[in-house]
């Protein structure tokens, strides 16, 4: 006998009877809801009936999320089949099941549940993964349930139920099963409506099973449909028989649509599969699925020894290791072991090498997780037999396992599996991929090779510029170039690891926000990376039934404000969840602070070691400390006492805010005293020297020389370095270690210097023109100061007497003199690094102008040098008759001809051959060098000048064809 519940109004009552059992207050509703059950009833409407289900669904969860779950477990969690062989008769079909039920009787036959808000699992069905979809949702997924006709409106503009429209209107027919009238099952009448709407072109027939007794008025039902209804027979329990005898022979493997299959592809199918649904670069393309997988991942990078060794063998060339060549490792047989650190794509790498071996040796791919190892013997035979006929590989365990290609995940050495599944694999022959974490690898290869296993490890790389490149170049080719550098410059910066997870965020951030790449500070692109974390993009959050990604950014927002208060980059455990505990009460928010902290901690914005807890990345806490010091004056008070303790929060602050005049001018006061100048100054002029008799002569025979020199290919074998690899992608400390008052004054001064600059730079906003152009000036003649100081500081000179030793004990002749050129360079190279990655930015030009026309700037060579080199480094049409007009008067300081001429020299050889850049440089570059010497005539003189710059053109054409310079 049916349960009260099995039917839609038994559904509807049991609800309402469950609302009335848990609320006292609701006789009146539920009286006024009864009435327009009956009304329902009696009218025979479908529609009626889906509005009370829609008050019901009302109710239920106004009653809370877990009121909700609690009926539908109540309703299907015991469902009792009186006879089994339906649902198992249906699930051995062997074609993609769908069903609009919201129980699980038929995944007892089968692979698993997957509901209408996973398009990705909805294409798996399609693919014959053996797991059920459920249109309408499933109970064991509150928030998947159809109810009401709000529920409807929102699942029928769902990815996976436009997956299942693309894929079955052209090419595969629908079989209905199971069936009733309207008040019996609206859901089906809902699903009804869809097909008239969706298939009234469709060329495939589509079928109806039915009674006997049902034919005839189902034909005439559907007689402007595309439905042909079917009859099993003349009682229910004819509809096993009936369904076994339209199944496909046991004896071949067919598709879902009846064609034989050839397994070894579905399998790779799958495998792509996961990629398409965990791709970051691929989001929101209209033809992911048909997207080529090499179009969606980069290849893995792997490594014969750990990141940091490979990286030091890089240093000395005859100990330098190559990368190994995954192409080439494929070909042999016997267990890699793939080692890395935790989050670092492991389980990608695995999956993508499984593929490549599956490709390159034709067999079947087959990837298990250790953790889902059974105990007992043989786990490994047993997981993989199943794997195996889940996927069709074989049909059924006791058939023996076609050659293939396996993949383990997650491997460990902790419990007794590992040493029965190694017991295993070392008897078999052919190749297996093995992954594990960095903290297992000795015990792996201790237990594999103690099993006889022929074992090769490998370390999964950090990613590189090529890899960035690469990923930019599948998310944006047009811009990839500029993407990419964008992405390299972040990673650097904020320390960020170089996992495909961070690099494939940040390429997907940057390339679908444009002006992130070009404008936006490093601030404002972790804002968008966490926000992504944190789930700001997910379409499918709904915050009145769980928390919002803004919600979850103001919980970080009031923990990181403990952190600031304890001077602590990381907080005890209980602490943590104690702050959230408050935070919740203060709100009256009923969440479980336990599992806020694990979903964060999912999300990859916290970490929590069982001990304690701390942010994933320094600068996550840097950002969202920045948010409560915007929402806080107070706090902005406490931090601004400390401004170099605190100097990452506020230059995050000022890029959030951008328009806090009194955080500039507050700050602005740090640098008001610059340093006094040592002697010797370089921005001192200096005498033109004589020039050296035969000057134009011996620049003549160069030339001559230059123009004899055979034409040479530029070299091809040079070591290339990556930019990545001079940065640690290892997080910094929080906060410093040593208390800024105790720094020696110059070290205070440079910090200041910087900490100011960026505040400067990314407080755009800020309306008191006056006080930027006041700040930008105080700024510059700063960093002229600080070049100048360097000259004749303690450290300084320590730190150049340590570099000459080393050259002497180390280097040749000529490696010597360019120690000695670099120590002559290094204050200057500091004072242009500091405005280029500090100061720098396209928003400071007007200013940067101001400040260069003003009187004083013209009379003081340590302000108009460092604003020449920010105007050079922003780099607008026409910068170098500005840099032009400020250097000029102040050609003869050791500052110029040492330094800035070396790096308008650059920009000569980066502009265009032919360009008014070219000739104005060129013109600069002359001008400067005859400025330093004297003659003895104008001839001479004259004659220098074409010379020389006959040698800048010659040296320029050098350099191109060696490949220095790019075009």
């Amino acid at each position: 006998m049916a349960a009260p519940s099995s039917t839609w109004v038994g559904l509807i009552r049991n609800g309402l009877d469950f609302v009335v059992d848990h609320d006292s207050k609701v006789a009146r509703w539920r009286t006024n809801v009864d009435t327009q059950l009956e009304l329902a009833i009696e009218d025979n409407d479908g529609d009626q009936l889906l509005q009370v289900a829609g008050q019901l669904s009302s109710k239920l969860r106004g009653m809370g999320e877990q009121a909700f779950a609690n009926w539908l477990n109540s309703v299907f969690a015991d469902i009792e089949v009186a006879d089994p062989s339906w649902p198992q008769s249906i699930a051995e079909l062997g074609a993609p099941i769908f069903t609009t039920n919201y129980d699980t009787v038929l995944e007892r036959f089968a692979a698993g549940a997957v509901d209408w808000r996973s398009p990705h699992g909805f294409q798996r069905v399609l693919n014959a993964s053996g797991e059920i979809g459920h249109i309408h949702g499933v109970y064991t997924e509150p928030d998947s349930v159809v109810l009401s006709e709000a529920d409807y409106t929102r699942q029928k503009s769902a990815e996976g139920i436009q997956s299942i429209e693309r894929a079955v209107s052209a090419t595969k027919s629908i079989v209905y099963i199971g069936c009733g009238g309207t008040l019996d099952d609206p859901n089906f009448t809902e699903l009804l409506r869809w097909h008239r709407k969706t298939f009234t072109t469709s060329a495939m027939p589509h079928y109806r099973l039915c009674l006997s007794s049902e034919l005839a008025a189902l034909k005439e039902l559907h007689r402007d449909s595309n439905i042909e209804p079917i009859s099993y027979g003349d009682n229910f329990s004819d509809l096993p028989a009936f369904i076994k005898s339209i199944a496909p022979r046991e004896d071949v493997a067919r598709s879902a649509s009846g064609v034989v299959r050839d397994v070894v592809t579905d399998m790779r199918t799958y495998l792509e599969d996961q990629f398409r649904q965990e791709t970051i670069i691929g989001e929101g393309l209209a033809d992911l699925d048909n997207k080529p997988i090499d179009e969606l991942i980069v290849p893995p990078v792997l490594l014969p020894v750990p990141h940091q060794e490979f990286f030091r063998s890089a240093q000395e060339p005859e100990e330098k290791l190559d990368v190994v060549n995954p192409d080439e490792d494929l070909d042999n047989d016997g267990v890699i072991l793939l080692v890395a650190d935790e989050n670092s794509g492991l389980s990608t790498a695995i999956r993508w090498l499984l593929l490549a071996a599956s490709r390159k040796r034709h067999i079947a791919p087959v990837f298990l997780d250790f953790r889902r190892f059974p105990a007992g013997h043989k786990p490994l035979s047993k997981l993989r037999s199943g794997e195996a006929l889940e996927r069709g590989l074989i049909q059924n365990r006791t058939e023996p396992l076609p050659a293939h290609v396996l993949g383990i995940d997650n491997f460990h050495s902790h419990n007794r599996i590992a040493e029965r599944a190694s017991d295993e694999l070392g008897g078999t022959e052919g190749l297996t991929i093995v992954g594990c974490s960095s903290v297992n690898e000795a015990d792996a290869v201790d237990i594999l090779k103690r099993a006889g296993c022929d074992v090769r490890v490998r370390y999964l790389g950090k990613l590189g510029t090529k890899q960035v490149r690469a990923m930019a170049e599948l998310a944006s080719g047009s811009k990839a170039e500029l993407l990419a550098a964008a992405v390299v410059a972040t990673l650097r910066s904020e320390h960020l690891p170089r996992t495909p997870f961070t690099v494939a965020m940040l390429v997907s951030l940057m390339a679908r926000g444009e002006s992130l790449i070009a404008n936006a500070s490093p601030t404002a692109i972790i804002d968008q990376y966490v926000n992504h974390l944190l789930g700001r993009d997910d379409a499918n959050e709904d915050s009145r039934r769980a928390l919002s990604a803004a919600d979850r950014e103001s919980i970080l927002t009031d923990l990181a404000v403990k952190f600031v208060s304890d001077d602590h980059g990381a907080v005890l455990q209980s602490e943590a969840i104690g702050t959230m505990e408050s935070f919740f009460q203060r709100f009256a928010w009923e969440e479980s602070p336990r599992k806020v902290l694990d979903d964060l901690v999912r999300r990859r914005v916290l970490i929590d070691d069982g001990v304690r807890v701390r942010f994933t990345q320094s600068s996550f806490l840097y950002l969202f400390a920045a948010k409560a010091a915007a929402k806080s004056p107070d706090l902005l008070d406490s931090i601004l006492k400390r401004p170099l303790y605190y100097a990452s929060i506020l230059t995050s602050y000022a890029a959030l805010v951008r328009n806090d005049r009194a955080t500039l001018e507050e700050l602005s006061k740090l640098i008001a005293q610059p340093p006094t100048p040592g002697e010797n100054s370089a921005f001192d002029a200096r005498a033109p020297r004589d020039a050296p008799d035969g000057l134009g002569e011996h620049l003549d025979e160069i030339l001559a020389a230059t123009e004899e020199a055979p034409s040479e290919e530029p070299p091809t074998d040079l070591p290339s370095s990556d930019p990545l690899d001079s940065s640690s992608d290892v997080d910094v400390l929080p906060f410093p270690v040593t208390d800024d008052a105790d720094l020696p004054p110059l070290i205070r001064f440079t910090q200041s210097l910087s900490l100011v600059s960026v505040v400067l730079r990314d407080s755009e906003e800020v309306d008191d023109l006056a006080l930027k152009r006041q700040s930008l000036e105080t700024v510059l003649r700063g960093w002229g100061y600080l070049s100048d100081a360097l000259h004749d500081d303690e450290s300084f000179q320590e730190l150049a007497i340590r570099l000459r030793a080393q050259a002497e004990d180390e280097l040749g002749s000529d490696e010597k003199g360019f120690v000695e050129n670099l120590i002559k360079l290094l204050p200057s190279l500091i004072m242009h690094t500091g405005i280029v990655s500090a100061l720098a930015s396209r928003k400071l030009l007007v200013t940067a102008r101001e400040v260069a026309d003003l009187e004083a700037t013209k009379l003081d060579a340590r302000l108009a040098i460092p604003s020449a080199l920010l105007i050079e480094s922003i780099g607008e049409l026409g910068w170098e008759a500005q840099v032009d007009a400020l250097i000029e008067p102040f050609e003869t300081t050791p500052v110029v001809e040492e330094f800035v001429t070396i790096v308008l020299l650059m920009a000569y050889h980066q502009a265009k051959p032919g360009s008014p850049l070219e000739k104005r440089l060129k013109d600069i570059l002359s001008r400067g060098y005859l400025a330093r010497l004297k003659f003895d005539n104008a001839k001479e003189r004259a004659h220098v000048k074409s010379s020389y710059m006959q040698w800048l053109e010659r040296a320029k054409g050098s350099v191109r064809r060696a490949g220095g310079i790019a075009g």
